[in-house]
């Protein structure tokens, strides 16, 4: 994802850690947060305590060939996809098809500082649209090809929240912190990877 770059924090990089350099600097804490909590995501180790990484395939898909307006992300092995949006493709990212399907999206504004909003909603089109006359500078989704449960977005939702909520240096504008739903162990195992992999791709 390639948002304006004032928006980037430039945080130093552990590459063992597969971080950007650029990663914003709430997904930056936010990646390592989800990366070293083991009840979150299981262990990332090795039999000699080094942290591994898998490498991938991200695929970059400019719909109207304007590397920085309407882009679909998806990844290797992976089912979900993410898509990226300035405030001024709104009207048209409410017509892809993909707006269309429950998911998660993180609204995020460059004012005197960086803002987040993190929502849900399904279908994504439906809330996005209550959000034309907000202030904020480019946002993202992100649904399953699949479709997720209700209670996987929540799950999504809340997790993004508590994430955004621990960088210093942004303003969480969500009025309410939402809170981890209720799910069985077959559910929280599939959200807790369609997370990890958000993660990755953001």
């Amino acid at each position: 994802i390639d948002p304006p770059p004032s928006l980037y924090k430039g945080h130093p990089a552990d590459p063992t850690l597969g971080v950007p350099p650029t990663c914003p600097s709430w997904l930056y804490i936010g990646l390592l947060h989800t990366i070293l909590d083991e009840r979150l995501v299981g262990s990332t180790k090795n039999k000699a305590g080094d942290v591994m990484s898998n490498p991938f395939t991200i695929e970059i898909f400019s719909t109207t060939g304007d590397p920085d307006g309407i882009r679909l992300i998806q990844k290797s092995n992976w089912s979900g996809v993410g898509v990226v949006f300035p405030r001024d493709s709104l009207n048209e990212v409410l017509n892809e098809d993909y707006a269309q399907r429950p998911g998660v999206y993180i609204l995020v504004g460059d004012l005197a500082e960086e803002t987040i909003y993190v929502g849900e909603a399904d279908p994504i089109s439906a809330r996005l649209k209550q959000h034309l006359k907000k202030d904020w500078s480019w946002g993202v989704f992100f649904v399953d090809s699949h479709g997720l449960g209700k209670t996987e977005i929540k799950f999504l939702e809340s997790e993004l929240v508590k994430i955004a909520s621990k960088e210093a240096n942004s303003i969480l504008t969500n009025r309410n912190t939402p809170n981890r739903p209720n799910m069985t162990r077959q559910s929280e195992a599939a959200a807790i990877v369609f997370l990890q992999e958000m993660l990755l791709i953001l």
